[in-house]
């Protein structure tokens, strides 16, 4: 087993016993630390994510961003690759056990913020996903403000990195944000 994969197991585990009680205090507190960036308060067009395995619950950020539109990713099983879909209050569960919006996947959104899941994620803003690169395929594409959320814990000092892997803007924690090419800022 490669270390990227012993990383996964190690921190799905330890994201997995988090307290629910606890878990929703730092949620509050990452939602807060993402409502004040000025990247995000300037974003009209914003990707979220569904929370899976005990991921940084952002749906909070629908209620109170309401001059804002939400779109998510939708897996693309046979193309191997990340679509998005507009957000519309309905969501079915795809055969990993992850919710998606339903209706027609769309083209041509220009997005101005993705708000990104992880593993584990490093100092520099590198992060460890599933494996499926999905997320990095699509960060690639797209050109606007790439945006990490995890919980303190996930954030260690170094990662394996690959040529594939893609290097987030920003990453936002219950007690920090780092940015890749600023530094961190302490909460």
């Amino acid at each position: 087993m490669n270390k990227k994969q012993l990383l996964r197991e190690e921190f799905i585990k330890l994201r997995l016993k988090l307290d629910k009680k606890i878990k929703k205090q730092k949620d509050k507190k990452i939602i807060k630390n993402l409502l004040s960036l000025d990247e995000f308060k300037k974003a009209k067009n914003i990707m979220i994510y569904y929370p899976f395995k005990n991921e940084v619950d952002v749906l909070e950020l629908i209620k109170i961003c309401k001059d804002k539109t939400f779109f998510f990713p939708v897996v693309n099983f046979k193309k191997k690759v990340l679509e998005i879909r507009k957000y519309n209050g309905k969501f079915v569960e795809n055969k990993f056990g992850i919710y998606e919006p339903t209706g027609k996947s769309l083209k041509n959104v220009k997005l101005d913020f993705i708000v990104v899941p992880g593993i584990v994620f490093d100092k520099k803003c590198f992060r460890i996903g599933f494996g499926g690169g999905y997320y990095d395929k699509f960060l690639r594409k797209n050109s606007c403000v790439k945006c990490g959320v995890c919980y303190e814990f996930q954030i260690v000092d170094h990662i394996p990195v690959e040529a594939h892997d893609v290097k987030l803007d920003i990453l936002v924690s219950e007690k920090r944000i780092l940015y890749s090419k600023k530094g961190e800022k302490l909460l």
